[in-house]
């Protein structure tokens, strides 16, 4: 297997091609790098990979809760992000 790391990464991806002419700091094209190396590390021990702006995936995923657990219904979730945050979901499709 190849060694994945940053160097082979940018042998045929390059997230920084356009990096300089719009500002984009160098540590935001690594961390996209990183995420890039994660996804193929999971997708080597798993099916799928679901990948999301942090704030974008909170959303979704209260929305998510709330329409799979009406009102009336009693359902609890916890979801941990890779930020630190974490999003709890209450009684009757409100977040706790």
């Amino acid at each position: 297997m190849v060694d994945r790391d940053r160097t082979w990464l940018r042998t045929f991806l390059h997230l920084d091609s356009r990096a300089d002419t719009l500002s984009v700091p160098r540590r935001d094209v690594e961390r996209q790098e990183d995420t890039v190396l994660r996804a193929l590390t999971l997708l080597d021990q798993q099916p799928g990979v679901m990948l999301g702006q942090p704030e974008a995936m909170k959303a979704k995923l209260l929305r998510t809760l709330r329409e799979r657990h009406g009102a009336g219904k009693s359902a609890t979730c916890i979801a941990a992000f890779d930020d630190g945050a974490e999003v709890e979901h209450g009684e009757q499709g409100h977040p706790a």
